[in-house]
């Protein structure tokens, strides 16, 4: 049974990190990786749907989290993560500045906290708003030279304030899962098919879970959690490729592992 994370502390009004009690203690490994510089190798950033109040809300990228870091370091994964490798990103609605401007500062300096830019492994995983803040931040982090090894892409939203979501996916990313259905929230809220040679579109309108409810905007991103938690632990092995599975083998892949779990 995986434990659960009880408290939270806010650490800025866009980032959350996850804080355990005493006796429910998930220790991060903190063997430091053999290079020059001692940086981490890895970085893990989980960005939830949207902050309506900026408040710190949070979601399933907190239960993705938890899962995340017991497994990794298992004794199957032995990934050696550092403290800090895997953070939880809250996706606030407005930034105080054009274009999300204050939001991506914030995030790119979690980004270079400890972690090697050159050699490390970079990915990024959004749900609903957090996919859509991403997608139009991927201009800029190629501007700033961010290469990104994997980004994950949960039904990146369209709705009310997300009515114009970007979907192209730049030449920075080197593979992009984006995982969407198309079936309109109460708000409007639904994802659609990115763009570019380096994307795995999957497209999960009118499948149904192990409950047999249909896959909408509200339980997609439970769905698909311990399918992208799979990802991601082979991501940072960099063990891992889409190109080479079909969208319904991929869909076949969700579904087991929804049903079954690891």
């Amino acid at each position: 049974m995986l434990h659960k994370l009880h408290s939270l502390h806010k650490l800025h009004p866009v980032v959350v990190e996850a804080k355990k009690k005493e006796e429910d203690n998930i220790e991060v490994n903190q063997i430091q990786n053999n290079n020059k510089t001692n940086k981490s190798k890895f970085k893990v950033l989980l960005f939830g749907g949207a902050d309506f109040f900026n408040d710190g809300t949070y979601g399933t990228n907190l239960k993705l989290a938890e899962y995340l870091e017991i497994l990794a370091n298992s004794e199957k994964y032995k990934i050696p993560l550092q403290k800090g490798d895997i953070r939880i990103v809250n996706s606030p609605i407005f930034g105080n500045e054009p274009d999300g401007k204050d939001i991506y500062k914030e995030i790119i300096k979690i980004i270079k906290v400890n972690f090697d830019l050159s050699n490390g492994i970079l990915i990024l995983y959004g749900y609903s708003w957090g996919g859509q803040l991403l997608m139009e931040f991927l201009k800029y982090f190629k501007n700033d030279n961010i290469k990104i090894n994997l980004l994950i892409t949960i039904d990146a939203a369209k709705g009310p304030v997300s009515f114009a979501v970007n979907n192209d996916v730049t030449s920075n990313v080197k593979e992009n899962l984006n995982v969407f259905q198309t079936t309109p929230s109460p708000i409007l809220s639904y994802g659609s098919a990115n763009e570019g040679s380096n994307v795995k579109n999957i497209d999960l309108t009118d499948e149904k879970n192990s409950k047999g409810e249909k896959i909408v905007h509200s339980n997609i991103d439970e769905y698909t959690l311990l399918y992208c938690c799979q990802i991601i632990l082979y991501a940072l092995k960099n063990n891992y490729k889409f190109k080479n599975r079909s969208e319904s083998q991929i869909k076949k892949d969700i579904k087991l592992y929804e049903t079954t779990g690891f």
